[in-house]
């Protein structure tokens, strides 16, 4: 049965160990965009997220530079600050049948339609939105790959420069990872669904709460069994 804390410390989070994508990484920067969609096309869940230039005035948003669509082997880096996605990627992004899995995409959705206003998404699944079932209270990426993968992701290229004439290395990993480890999230958390999984959280006063969910009885709820505890006294 997997466990999942409600929340971890930044101090809990940085001892884990860093991961990262490492399939294979396509920038895509022309019209042709075939093989990517012949790719996407094939996958029934795919990781999706996008970058913007970085602006530090309140309430000023730059458009979209960059969006990510990754599969569980490759990802696709679309540069549409370059060139708009085509009709047969926004296909997928269309798609009823083609899970979508972000983080935070509504904004991400709104801007994508001003580059391709004739975009109407379907399929999209919101982290943000499932993981309370699970008890998991924080709604940052970083975060949650660490409760439910166990790993942690980089964030040190989100502020870099995504209308770069070239993108770098790094810039590039970091692209494919977020967009790849929303996936890998979501498949994770539908297996526990099925499987059973454990949540505990700690209260103020130290108490321990552990909230044991089961696969679905044959009416489809789910049987929950309670335990709480005092926390131990680490000198215990």
């Amino acid at each position: 049965m997997v466990e999942y804390k409600a929340s971890m410390t930044n101090e809990e989070v940085n001892d884990l160990p860093l991961t990262a994508f490492g399939g294979d990484i396509v920038v895509v920067d022309s019209d042709d965009q075939r093989e990517a969609a012949d790719y996407l096309s094939s996958q029934k869940l795919v990781g999706f997220d996008t970058e913007s230039r970085a602006t530090f005035v309140k309430g000023v948003h730059n458009t979209i530079s960059l969006v990510q669509l990754s599969g569980p082997d490759r990802a696709y880096l679309f540069r549409v600050n370059i060139c708009p996605l085509s009709p047969e990627v926004v296909k997928v992004l269309q798609s009823r049948s083609i899970v979508k899995v972000g983080l935070a995409i509504s904004d991400d959705i709104n801007r994508l339609r001003t580059v391709n206003p004739s975009l109407y998404p379907h399929g999209f699944v919101d982290l943000q939105s499932i993981v309370g079932r699970f008890g998991i209270k924080e709604l940052g990426l970083k975060k949650i790959s660490a409760i439910v993968l166990g790993s942690r992701i980089s964030k040190a290229q989100r502020l870099s420069n995504w209308n770069a004439v070239n993108l770098t290395e790094a810039q590039r990993v970091y692209a494919a990872t977020d967009a790849w480890v929303c996936r890998e999230i979501y498949q994770s958390l539908m297996t526990a669904e099925k499987e059973g999984y454990t949540t505990v959280s700690v209260d103020e006063q130290g108490a321990v709460e552990t909230v044991e969910e089961r696969p679905a009885r044959t009416d489809g709820r789910k049987r929950r069994r309670f335990r709480r505890r005092r926390k131990r006294d680490d000198s215990e």
